[in-house]
């Protein structure tokens, strides 16, 4: 659907959408972003600041910069698989545990399902 109300049929229809971190707040409490304006944090994802390491303060999800284990960079990899292990990692971490995040490869995997339902039976394909 359209601004203006209209539709536009379509078989099939794909997005794609950019997603920026945010992490103004970040910023404006003087914690180190990277170049993609993601929260930099070390392998434990703990924040810093003006190049200290901030020891009781972290950061884990689609508002930091994650390592790149193929391109050697920080990048910002806004993925759900990633962001989960990075909150296990964070959370060990400061229950006193031994935990590292030590970066991505940048794949993720999806599926999609099709599904109808009618008054007797009722069809889910995986497609």
């Amino acid at each position: 659907m359209l601004a203006d109300g209209s539709e536009l049929p379509a078989d099939l229809v794909v997005l794609g959408l950019g997603v920026r971190p945010r992490s103004s707040l970040a910023a404006a409490s003087g914690l180190e972003l990277g170049p993609s304006g993601g929260i930099r944090t070390d392998e434990q994802l703990r924040v810093r600041r003006a190049g200290q390491v901030l020891p009781n303060v972290y950061a884990a999800g689609d508002c930091t910069e994650v390592w790149h284990r193929v391109l050697e960079r920080p990048v910002h990899l806004p993925l759900g698989t990633h962001a989960n292990k990075q909150s296990r990692v964070a959370g060990i971490t400061i229950g006193g545990g031994q935990a590292t995040f030590a970066g991505a490869i940048g794949t993720a995997i999806t599926g999609f399902w099709a599904g109808r339902t009618a008054s007797r039976s009722r069809s889910v394909v995986r497609v």
